[in-house]
């Protein structure tokens, strides 16, 4: 008796739980096709029931001004791993595998509609259901069937001549349960991945919010609804999200180019050329963005903005796969959170290096691109040398031989800037790191922790003299310059201050860190923290020095407890922060 490989109503389940990121990258898989079928407009369209204080987006709706597809072709984009796409090896959608499974990560339902002519418009479906209970086994065969009627009255019934919808129902897998939610999550993800595109508008895509209220029809929000801008994390693109820049710079790039970097690689008898850029800040626009506060340019709209956008963004086929940090952190350490902001490097490449990079099926990541040098690969797989390594891998064959390259190039890269470029700019005015509220909570605590002690509550580090060299080595281990660490150690020994109080950005969780050593401690508010961004930059100055003692407090609760309460407390800090984190982020929704 013959079997099949594969039992679809028990493997369905197992095939939802395909690693896309979230709803935005699973969206991005239905734009590729868009992309790949020629198509100038694509209209991203969300539908949310409001009935009383419940909302819910009920359906999502992808439409494009494409081609359009053959009755034969619609079947087989419903089919795991038979899309046509397959066929274009230089395509963004050659996998075959982006319509069903970006569909099914994030719906119990999914309808398509194509049409070459307008005269022969033809649906089919997937329903998770019906394929659980054996009911559904094929794909069904496409049929003449109306266009959803709710998509209709969002584009006011002005169907493309050729194109394709897409409609998602029965959303139990979305985490983003509004159309502002959708829209706020994905505009910058989906503005960074099609940026190559967008910016000479190649393809225009626009975001749709319709509402339906108590149960009437859907309508409109004009207010809610607009075109997904480019999101240039290089910033080299005029008319990119980034808001205006100030002053005499509004019609000006942020970033200036400092380097193109063209590599050939020969694989599989074809020439293929990766392409390495970086740029940089321009110094007048830092100036300019640092004259509009009195506080870090980091905490601006360009800094913030541009804080979401570190990392190396890896490029192919002009739509970005990923954007990782790990490059980032290991060539520049505790800083990278900080100065990174204000540089931007890419890797482009296209899909014949495919194989070479490790490009997985969800086009999400590029698993071959490591951020390790050579010599500790070779050593941690065995090898002397990193020769030897590399013969290994030419001796097998192995398509990541070609990819070395590629990788001491980006260290490269960001070995220069940060030596040769960063160190030029200056991020910080000098006078807006300690602000009054912090030195001022940072002198209260001094004083408090000295009533402490004469109470009794505490010990010998109380007696211990403030070291300049040890609390610079603090500052210089949190990631901050030399000219930052000499500064705060002149404001310390000036103030005799025991406890110093500052926000800052921090790479960990925490909301908060405490650092102590030699009778100094040192309190960072994590500005990357929601409790900060929503709650603590709002704060006045007496209302944050309150907040800031409050800190301080458990600061000196952990420096007053024993060795073992002390990693408890820090364990039970760590764990609040990130409470704290999951509790702001459903009140986003």
């Amino acid at each position: 008796m013959s079997r099949p490989f594969i039992t679809g109503s028990v493997a369905i389940d197992s095939m939802r739980d395909n690693g896309y990121k979230n709803a935005a990258y699973a969206i991005a898989e239905l734009i590729d096709n868009s992309i790949q079928a020629n198509a100038e407009t694509v209209e991203l369209i969300c539908f949310e029931k409001r009935n009383g204080r419940s909302s819910r987006v009920e359906k999502i709706a992808i439409l494009d001004h494409g081609q359009g597809m053959s009755t034969e072709t619609l079947q087989l984009a419903l089919e795991f791993g038979a899309s046509e796409n397959r066929k274009d090896k230089k395509g963004m959608g050659k996998f075959g595998m982006g319509l069903p499974n970006s569909s099914i990560s994030q719906c119990r339902r999914v309808d398509v509609w194509s049409w070459q002519s307008l005269n022969d418009i033809k649906a089919t479906f997937l329903d998770i259901d019906l394929m659980k209970t054996g009911d559904l086994e094929t794909v069904p065969e496409p049929k003449e069937i109306s266009i959803d009627s709710d998509v209709l009255r969002a584009i006011e019934g002005h169907l493309p001549d050729s194109g394709t919808l897409v409609v998602w129902s029965e959303l139990d897998r979305i985490q983003w349960k509004t159309c502002k939610s959708i829209k706020k999550h994905s505009e910058d993800i989906v503005g960074r991945m099609y940026r190559k595109y967008l910016k000479n508008d190649d393809v225009v895509i626009n975001f749709k919010a319709m509402y339906k209220v108590d149960n009437t029809h859907y309508e409109l929000s004009r207010p809610d609804s607009g075109k997904f801008l480019p999101n240039d994390p290089l910033y080299l693109t005029p008319g990119c999200s980034l808001q205006e820049l100030p002053g005499d710079y509004k019609d000006s790039t942020a970033f200036e180019r400092t380097s193109e970097n063209p590599i050939t690689i020969k694989y599989k008898g074809g020439e293929h050329q990766v392409i390495i850029r970086r740029s940089i800040v321009k110094e007048a626009v830092l100036e300019a963005i640092k004259d509009t506060t009195n506080d870090s340019p980091g905490s601006t709209v360009w800094g913030e903005a541009m804080k979401r956008n570190i990392g190396l963004s890896v490029v192919r086929a002009g739509r970005e796969l990923e954007l990782r940090h790990d490059f980032i952190t290991a060539a520049m350490g505790q800083k990278a959170i900080y100065e990174a902001r204000w540089m931007g490097i890419e890797v482009c490449f296209d899909p014949g290096l495919d194989e070479v990079f490790g490009v997985l099926n969800n086009k999400q990541a590029a698993v071959n691109l490591i951020a390790q040098h050579k010599n500790e690969v070779a050593e941690a797989n065995g090898f002397d040398d990193e020769n030897e390594y590399i013969e290994d891998l030419i001796s097998n064959d192995d398509p990541k031989q070609h990819l070395w390259t590629v990788i001491d190039a980006i260290w490269n890269e960001l070995d220069a800037s940060k030596v040769d470029d960063l160190k030029n700019r200056k991020f910080r005015n000098i006078s807006e790191n300690i602000t009054n509220s912090s030195a001022d909570s940072s002198r209260k605590a001094t004083s408090s922790g000295e009533r402490r002690s004469n109470k009794g509550h505490g010990g010998d580090f109380d007696d211990i003299p403030v070291d300049p060299l040890g609390v610079k080595g603090i500052f210089v281990e949190k990631g901050y310059t030399e000219a930052e660490s000499n500064e705060r150690v002149v404001t310390i020994v000036n103030n005799q201050l025991k406890y110093f109080i500052e926000p800052r950005e921090l790479t960990s969780e925490n909301f908060f860190d405490v650092t102590t050593k030699d009778g100094f401690t040192l309190i960072l508010i994590n500005t990357r923290h929601k409790f900060f961004e929503n709650l603590i930059k709002e704060l006045n100055a007496q209302q944050r020095s309150l907040l800031e003692l409050m800190l301080a407090a458990w600061a000196r609760m952990e420096l007053e407890a024993s060795a073992k309460n002390r990693q408890q407390m820090q364990t039970t800090r760590l764990r609040w922060s990130s409470i704290i984190e999951d509790f702001l982020e459903s009140s986003d929704d």
